[in-house]
């Protein structure tokens, strides 16, 4: 049973159950799909700091090491990894 939480709007009374999701490092996120259904808000997070984007159970990316360019990565693979990807090799 995953561990979920409760937000309550406080002049309202309505409350959001809230899913949390286990990630490959650090602490648990909370899935907010169903926020602004339940409650009628958005979340509001500057800098884009605490926010995961999406899921992928085949790539983690480290945010704090920085961003790799595609084409230094494929030039650097083998030709094997070259011929699956869909980008032009130069």
């Amino acid at each position: 049973m995953s561990k979920k939480y409760e937000l309550k709007d406080l002049s309202t009374g309505k409350t959001a159950l809230l899913e949390a999701v286990s990630g490959t490092i650090g602490p648990d996120v909370l899935n907010i799909t169903h926020l602004t259904q339940d409650l009628g808000v958005f979340t509001f997070d500057p800098g884009f700091i605490a926010t995961a984007s999406a899921e992928s159970k085949i790539t983690y990316i480290d945010g704090e090491a920085g961003c790799f360019c595609i084409e230094d990565i494929l030039s650097s693979s083998s030709p094997r990894v070259r011929a699956f990807s869909k980008l032009p090799i130069s």
